[in-house]
């Protein structure tokens, strides 16, 4: 478990440049990388009809195939359907908790949050050992959408929490994309209430093109054509691991730079962790490293 304060390099203020940033200590297991700066939420209800579920599985399988990091809450329902079809499709989720890293919530979904541990990032900003209260919720919420450029809510009844997800969205400048239903569907009348509400808003849609949607979402390649330069700050430890990258010229495993460097196995990870974020060394299958 890594605590990322908000002057850590690896906190999400400092390299997915959100406005207005999400600016509090956050824990986390797993890994966030670079491409997670384009990223989409996805939320909606609890107990959603198949139809919801197919929208949601739909939904998070074309985000993973364009390349969208998804991002959602661990609940049950529409949450979990997110999540589980980014895996499925190879891409990349973000769970935000409402609970301690270590109390996951619902505990069905413990086995699923190991998973997006190692194909993406659990994040919390409630301390350890923090139960699923309901006030921990909507700041929870509010997380979710700091994290994404667009929120899309699949299926909301009228007290749905996917619709305090949307208005943290829209207060922070997001578009929102609302998903269609049945009109007189209970599920959906939460989610066409806020249709209603915003009307014409022009960050408010309901939601028609994803291939539209996922290709005008900001592409974090785009102004970073040029390698990233070399950091002033580095440590010597970080040096160190950088100039064998450098000079060594191509990918080199673990325990290759272990023993060229020096350094102890037990504290590379968190050497490298930063480097990888920032750009400076990249990683490669195999638990393989490069440098840029």
């Amino acid at each position: 478990m890594i605590v990322l304060r908000a002057d850590n390099p690896l906190h999400p203020d400092h390299f997915l440049r959100r406005e207005p940033p999400v600016g509090l200590p956050l824990w986390m297991e797993g890994m966030l990388e670079r491409a997670d700066a384009r990223a989409v939420a996805v939320v909606g209800t609890r107990k959603p009809s198949l139809y919801g579920i197919e929208l949601a599985r739909n939904i998070a399988t074309a985000a993973a195939r364009h390349g969208i990091t998804v991002v959602s809450g661990l609940a049950r329902g529409i949450d979990t359907e997110a999540h589980r079809a980014a895996l499925n499709a190879g891409g990349r989720t973000i769970a935000v908790l409402g609970t301690g890293l270590d109390n996951l919530y619902p505990e069905e979904n413990i086995a699923l949050a190991a998973d997006i541990a190692k194909c993406g990032a659990l994040l919390s900003q409630f301390e350890p050992g923090t139960r699923p209260l309901p006030r921990n919720f909507p700041l929870r919420n509010r997380t979710i959408a700091l994290l994404a450029d667009a929120t899309i809510i699949v299926e909301a009844g009228e007290r749905s929490g996917s619709l305090v997800t949307g208005r943290h969205a829209l207060e922070a400048g997001r578009t929102v994309h609302v998903a269609g239903g049945e009109v007189d569907a209970k599920g959906f009348r939460g989610s066409y209430e806020f249709l209603k509400k915003h009307q014409g808003d022009p960050r408010v849609e309901l939601l028609s093109s994803l291939d539209d949607l996922f290709g005008a979402l900001p592409s974090p390649d785009a102004p970073s054509a040029a390698p990233a330069p070399i950091p002033d700050d580095l440590s010597p430890a970080e040096r160190a691991v950088v100039g064998f990258l450098r000079e060594r010229g191509d990918d080199a495993a673990f325990d290759e730079i272990v023993e060229h460097t020096g350094l102890p196995a037990h504290d590379l990870p968190a050497l490298l962790l930063p480097l990888v974020i920032r750009g400076v060394v990249a990683e490669m299958p195999g638990n393989r490293y490069t440098c840029h």
